[in-house]
């Protein structure tokens, strides 16, 4: 009987211990889970975080690359818009340029760029031994034209053939100016005074052939023409230019319609003048 109850109280402690190992482990899968859930709190907590700061981020880089593509729009308008204000300030420097050594009637070199250009020229010309010449052309008759047909279809006009003509009819480096009211001067690099003679013929041969048309009728135009060259007649631009001229108002006297070469006769005929 003894060993029974013994075996009772054994099974009673036995069935304690394991009620008090299963209350454990009941209250440690409680710890658990509250520590699981805890945990999984925690880390959902912190994704969220990490998902907020992610968000803020990206959208503070949005907003970044859309400041910065809308700074580069605008930059890239600054630079537009300094290129064409570039552009236009050379083409006005350009227009400028050409106003200040064009014609603005007959659109060849004026005196001012003729003066420059002839003193480089002659400096070429000797660096190269090389002749130069100058032909001074005076359209004939301006004021009948201009009385006849009027300033702007007959003297703008004829003046205004006669410089297009030439400047066709010229060389790409050689110079072509309006010297004067109706006198034009032209640069002839590497061309002797009989050259220039010649090519002053085929120049009054073609604006002979030109007939120029007005309201009511049409009419020719004529040039006399002066040469002078380097170093032949003269050294230096002012006396090639005087030369020249003399050699002009010598073709006038002949008739007009003359090209004349500056000569010793020329200059005996100036000196007997006292001009």
């Amino acid at each position: 009987m003894k060993d029974q109850k013994k075996s009772k109280e054994q099974l009673i402690s036995e069935l304690e211990e394991i009620r008090q190992r299963v209350s454990e482990l009941e209250q440690f899968e409680v710890e658990k889970k509250q520590v699981e859930e805890g945990t999984q709190k925690q880390l959902l907590a912190q994704h969220a975080a990490i998902a907020l700061e992610n968000a803020r981020l990206y959208e503070q880089n949005q907003v970044e690359i859309a400041e910065r593509k809308q700074a580069e729009a605008e930059l890239q308008e600054v630079n537009t818009q300094f290129k064409r204000q570039l552009a236009e300030i050379q083409q006005l420097e350009t227009s400028l340029r050409e106003q200040s050594i064009r014609d603005p009637l007959t659109r060849v070199f004026n005196r001012r760029y003729m003066d420059v250009t002839l003193k480089k020229e002659l400096i070429r010309a000797a660096r190269r031994d090389e002749p130069l010449s100058i032909v001074i052309l005076d359209l004939d008759n301006l004021k009948k034209i201009n009385d006849t047909y009027g300033h702007v279809e007959g003297g703008d006009k004829s003046l205004q053939i006669l410089a297009n003509t030439i400047k066709k009819m010229c060389r790409k480096d050689d110079t072509v100016c309006r010297y004067a009211g109706d006198e034009f001067l032209v640069i002839l690099y590497d061309t002797s005074a009989q050259v220039a003679y010649k090519r002053a013929l085929e120049w009054k041969e073609a604006v002979s052939e030109i007939k120029i048309e007005t309201d009511e009728e049409e009419f020719s135009i004529t040039f006399s023409a002066g040469v002078s060259t380097f170093p032949d007649h003269a050294s230096t631009g002012e006396e090639l230019v005087i030369q020249a001229d003399q050699a002009l108002y010598s073709a006038k006297e002949q008739g007009r319609d003359q090209i004349v070469i500056y000569s010793k006769d020329v200059q005996k005929y100036w000196q007997e003048r006292g001009a």
